[in-house]
């Protein structure tokens, strides 16, 4: 049966996400000129992180419910949409000017902060018990 509510490891990773936002947010706007660009970019690819960390433990789960053939199809298709995802969110601030496209690929990297922070809220997270 394929379960809808994220597990604690989804739940760890948009910690971590955010967390990689307010480091990063901290640090640009004392960097860059376009604060506002820059926030939004930065809120938009973590968005989309947090969404892609979603999509990709619901993927899993329900490619387990599949044959081994049928499940990597499923998994590459999946994967693929988010890909598109990703490019159409820079393509779109780029072409709009709303926000900044580097800001949102930086934001989008906090998918891969997030996975590496998981382990580590874990620790705290079983601590604290």
């Amino acid at each position: 049966m394929m379960r809808r509510k994220p597990d604690k490891t989804v739940v760890q990773m948009w910690i971590g996400e955010v967390l990689f936002l307010l480091l990063c947010e901290a640090i640009g706007v004392l960097l860059v000129q376009d604060k506002i660009g820059y926030t939004v970019g930065l809120v938009l690819g973590v968005i989309l992180a947090m969404v892609s960390t979603y999509h990709i433990w619901y993927v899993l789960d329900q490619a387990l419910d599949y044959d081994e053939k049928t499940a990597e199809k499923m998994i590459g298709t999946k994967y693929l949409i988010r890909y598109l995802a990703i490019i159409i969110l820079i393509l779109l601030l780029y072409f709009t000017g709303i926000g900044s496209p580097f800001a949102a690929f930086l934001g989008y990297m906090s998918l891969k902060a997030g996975a590496y922070i998981q382990p580590l809220i874990d620790k705290v997270n079983k601590k604290e018990k």
